[in-house]
């Protein structure tokens, strides 16, 4: 069971859809609230399919699952164990938590035998003696239990009916009674529960239609308390299919909406995946999936509440969550993509998601090789997150940079802006994920401090943080953000109308990836007092070593090379976080706790401090050559570095006019200019002679192919 954190209680309730989106309305929540697109009670009567099993099971489906029992497929074989285990227990067990519920029904559709289902309505029988679930129990049960009843309800009596139906409604209104005020809906403080309650209620009532005569009004209840809201704003937030919560607990946060909706499309033939606002979410997750799994397949990247082991996969989530992404996408291209996922990452089955594998997994439909088909970056808006990486080689550098989401919002970490880095199996930078504690500081993560403080995230009164740009090319993949709101607070913290005491007007980092082994990490910082000390942060799990202006992380055979080019003049410090942290890190990151932390500041404070980090990954035999600070002219500064060019500018005002020199003895291919104004028509001459001529792009990024030589560049909007 998680624990809960934040604000001094051991669950916080998040009060229906004003509470959930953590801040007082805006307009745009207020055409939400307006729409009309989602079912009514009217609407689902009119077009509900007679009979069951509604939910989820077609025909297709049923012959699919029926098939794979009858071929002895390996998932098969570990549900009929495990659903064998249940009916010899009388219906308990059979899986860990609910999962013996899916083991049971599946076992009884792949097979008819009828015991399976008495075995579930024993269980049935066992679960309504029981206290009403609430809180973290509704989010994994409340869908179970309504796909059983359907899946079952032609081998129940009209009294297990009765009683299944009563004990369903009892959870509900166990819901509505724990609520604050009594009436409304509560979920536990985590966004897997903001979907779980919901898909709850949802399956409830279409389960139960026919016997249950509140199911219209379950259905009503959705509608006027704005739980579909809620969920409209939650695919808002994930637009691109990240999360708050992490790459892991996120899987059962998505998993959920998922398993509800598409039981609502079989159920009634509505797909709200092509409602406005919703569509296409699916295939976004889908991308996500296989984007922010590494190169080696040993992972996802390491973020928000992943806690012991994190940089592997944890437990069966991303198998549970690609099988069912599976079968919603069924046929179109993303739908062939993450089938191919699932067999080149995920072939070995889990003893856990069996039952999802038999349900969703179909081995004989067409797959596509994605790396033969997607590019090698993605950025998912919801969240901010740019996923980059040199190649589909398990051999290939790989890199996140995350440049913000909404504040307010429980499960939120201060690491708006942080970035890491991996190459080749090894991550060069480290990450404190986890689920409290020290992961939730921006000193846990690749950050930045103000006046020793982070972020302040999870405070819905201040502003978010924000994408400032993003762009894509041939060798690159750039992001901007603006992290400055999380560092600001409210006079009076729990009042969004007193005034913001803006402690940090401004905290934008730029994040480069040149491929394929490059990075440039540059930062624009003003603080609401000179005094205020600014200090960089980057994590390793071995101890760093400091060569003047350079920074050498190591790891096995592989090491990443920081050097400062700005500031000038720094104070490096070495903290090992075994220290600074004590026994906390051990819940963080478990056995192996090394952990080690280095801040840079400059040495002279100043109101506003510009920071530039060239990172360089490599193997430890093959080093690379050290960047070069190129001379440039007005606001812009230029490094060359592995081929590459990079300009940027010091202030952050566009460029507009600059020149840069790059001398003849370095090796230049490629060039790269950023922080220009979008759209404007963008002039490169070199000796009077023109070089290249374009459109900025809408992240301000403008990239050419040239070499040495004196560069001048002209940025100008259209007469």
């Amino acid at each position: 069971m998680r624990h809960h954190r934040r604000f001094g209680a051991a669950i916080v309730l998040i009060l229906g859809y004003a509470a959930f989106l953590g801040s007082e309305a805006t307009p745009a929540d207020e055409a939400v609230a307006q729409d009309r697109s989602f079912p009514t009670a009217e609407t689902i009567k009119t077009v509900l399919r007679k009979g069951h099993p509604r939910l989820w099971l077609t025909p297709e489906r049923l012959a699919l699952i029926r098939g794979k029992a009858a071929g002895n497929d390996p998932a098969w074989q570990i549900v009929k164990e495990r659903a064998d285990e249940a009916v010899v227990a009388g219906g308990a067990g059979g899986g860990e938590g609910e999962d013996g519920v899916l083991n049971l029904i599946a076992a009884y559709k792949a097979t008819g035998d009828r015991k399976y289902a008495e075995a579930m309505i024993k269980r049935f029988r066992l679960r309504a003696k029981q206290p009403p679930l609430e809180g973290n129990g509704y989010r994994h049960a409340g869908t179970y239990y309504p796909l059983a009843y359907d899946w079952i309800a032609d081998e129940m009596t009209p009294e297990d009916r009765a009683e299944a139906v009563r004990m369903l409604n009892s959870w509900i209104d166990n819901d509505m009674e724990h609520a604050a005020p009594k009436g409304t809906w509560t979920a536990t403080a985590d966004s897997d529960a903001s979907t779980g309650h919901p898909m709850g209620y949802l399956t409830t009532a279409l389960a139960t239609w026919e016997e249950n005569p509140r199911a219209a009004e379950i259905i009503g209840f959705i509608d006027k308390s704005g739980m579909w809201q809620t969920i409209r704003r939650y695919v808002s937030w994930s637009r691109g299919g990240t999360w708050i919560e992490g790459m892991a607990y996120s899987g059962s946060t998505r998993r959920y909406l998922l398993w509800g909706l598409e039981c609502l499309r079989t159920a009634t033939g509505i797909d709200l995946w092509k409602q406005p606002g919703m569509e296409g979410f699916p295939r976004e997750v889908a991308l996500e999936v296989i984007y922010s799994t590494t190169p080696g397949q040993e992972g996802m990247v390491p973020s928000g509440d992943i806690e012991l082991g994190g940089y592997r996969f944890r437990h069966n989530t991303y198998q549970d969550l690609s099988v069912t992404l599976s079968q919603v996408l069924g046929n179109e291209e993303t739908g062939k993509l993450i089938r191919h996922y699932i067999n080149t990452v995920h072939p070995v089955l889990e003893r856990h998601g069996a039952a999802e594998d038999l349900l969703c997994r179909d081995r004989s439909a067409p797959a596509e090789d994605y790396t033969k088909k997607l590019p090698l970056a993605y950025f998912a808006p919801g969240q901010g997150f740019l996923f980059t990486r040199s190649s589909w080689e398990k051999d290939a550098t790989f890199a996140c940079f995350q440049s913000g989401g909404p504040t307010g919002v429980d499960h939120q970490h201060g690491d708006a802006n942080t970035f890491q880095v991996y190459r080749k199996g090894v991550w060069l930078t480290r990450e404190v994920s986890g689920y409290s504690g020290p992961a939730d500081d921006t000193a846990a993560h690749n950050g930045l401090l103000i006046d020793g403080k982070g972020q302040r995230p999870f405070h819905s009164s201040v502003p978010d943080a924000r994408t400032l740009a993003v762009s894509t090319g041939k060798g690159y993949a750039y992001a901007k953000g603006d992290a400055a709101g999380p560092y600001n607070l409210r006079q009076y913290s729990n009042n969004p109308e007193s005034p913001l005491i803006f402690r940090v007007p401004l905290a934008e980092r730029a994040f480069a990836h040149l491929h394929p082994d490059t990075f440039v990490v540059l930062d624009r910082v003003e603080a609401g007092k000179p005094e205020d000390k600014k200090e960089w942060v980057l994590h390793a799990e071995e101890k760093p070593e400091v060569q003047g202006e350079r920074l050498v992380l190591s790891a096995p055979d592989q090491r990443l090379v920081v050097t400062r080019l700005l500031p000038a003049e720094a104070d490096v410090q070495v903290v090992d976080e075994k220290q600074l942290y004590a026994k906390a890190l051990d819940y963080m990151i478990g056995e192996n706790n090394k952990h080690w932390q280095v801040r840079v500041s400059p040495k002279q404070p100043a109101a506003y401090d510009v920071f530039l980090h060239v990172l360089q990954a490599s193997d430890v035999a093959k080093p690379k050559s050290a960047p070069v600070k190129l001379g440039a002219e007005g606001q812009a500064l230029a490094v060359a570095v592995d081929g590459w060019v990079f300009v940027g500018s010091l202030s952050p005002q566009p460029l507009a006019t600059t020149s840069y020199t790059v001398p003849k003895d370095v090796v230049v291919r490629r060039h790269l200019i950023t922080d220009l104004e979008p759209g404007t028509t963008v002039l490169v001459s070199s000796e009077n002679k023109p070089v290249a001529e374009g459109k900025a792009d809408s992240g301000g990024v403008f990239a050419f192919d040239g070499g040495s030589g004196v560069f001048l560049v002209t940025s100008r909007r259209a007469p």
